[in-house]
């Protein structure tokens, strides 16, 4: 089994990556069929205890429910949010969109699939695609508020066009467009998926501190010291790249951006024999624009 090259993830996603694939895979949803993908649901009691990605996904949600929650209260109005690599997983932005001073969400992606995804949810509602991913369930499930779906329909104003490796330096070319600052930049396993090396993350970085208000926030969970993960749980010879982000690294580089860490909270897993991926664990970051 061997790991494709950058370019070649990048150039052939679109025929690994399939949106509805990859929710009912990694986030043990039902399908349309009534059957759970391979790990137990995180949603149910403490059965997540027994996988390790279902605590993985565990620690996202209230690691980022923790973070946003913490961030946002407060925060002066009106507040202009961006989610970094949105697609598929829109559940951050849908908790996100549930606070009355946040006025307008962006949403971002450089695959035109996660990028439709996104769209058919703020237009359509629930479906996404059609009959298998319930993000009703998933926010009651997640979150206690099935109405968040509909509450981010009406916030999220872009789905934006952003492609983090882009050497020429117009990869977030659309966004910069409307001159406006964020309040609050989120991003969740995404940015070592979308950059190539250490150099081009960290321009990633600085380019959020740039895209921020002086005193706004910048959420960021990231995997440890991941080489590779499989999109697509059907196709396990079909590995991808990861940018190879240390602990040590990630805060150096947030400092050297222009951020004060806030809070930092680390999710390690007790063993990983797993074919999916490799990841030590996983870091979440709450900083501030200096």
């Amino acid at each position: 089994m061997t790991t494709l090259s950058f370019e070649e993830k990048k150039n052939n996603y679109g025929s690994h990556f399939e949106p509805e694939a990859y929710l009912n895979f990694y986030y043990c949803q039902k399908t349309s069929n009534n059957q759970e993908g391979p790990f137990p649901s995180w949603s149910i009691g403490d059965r997540e205890l027994n996988s390790e990605l279902a605590r993985a996904i565990r620690f996202k949600i209230r690691g980022m429910k923790f973070c946003i929650h913490s961030a946002l209260t407060g925060m002066q109005s009106p507040v202009r949010v961006l989610d970094l690599a949105t697609g598929p997983v829109c559940g951050n932005m849908m908790y996100t969109s549930g606070f009355d001073n946040v006025s307008e969400i962006l949403c971002s992606d450089f695959l035109e699939t996660n990028r439709r995804y996104v769209e058919k949810i703020t237009s359509q509602g629930t479906q996404a695609t059609g009959n298998v991913f319930d993000w009703k369930k998933w926010c009651q499930w997640a979150y206690g508020n099935s109405d968040l779906v509909e509450s981010f329909r009406k916030k999220c104003k872009q789905v934006s066009y952003v492609d983090m490796s882009d050497k020429k330096g117009k990869g977030f070319e659309q966004l910069e467009k409307s001159g406006k600052p964020f309040a609050l930049i989120t991003s969740e396993w995404a940015i070592c998926e979308g950059t190539f090396d250490l150099a081009s993350y960290e321009e990633v970085i600085r380019k959020c501190n740039s895209l921020l208000r002086k005193g706004g926030a910048f959420i960021l969970l990231e995997v440890l010291e991941e080489t590779f993960w499989v999109p697509d749980g059907s196709k396990p010879d079909v590995r991808y790249p990861r940018v190879k982000v240390s602990q040590e690294w990630l805060l150096g580089c947030l400092k050297r951006s222009g951020f004060a860490i806030d809070v930092l909270l680390l999710h390690y897993y007790d063993s990983n024999n797993s074919p999916y991926f490799d990841a030590k664990g996983n870091i979440l970051v709450w900083a501030t624009k200096l």
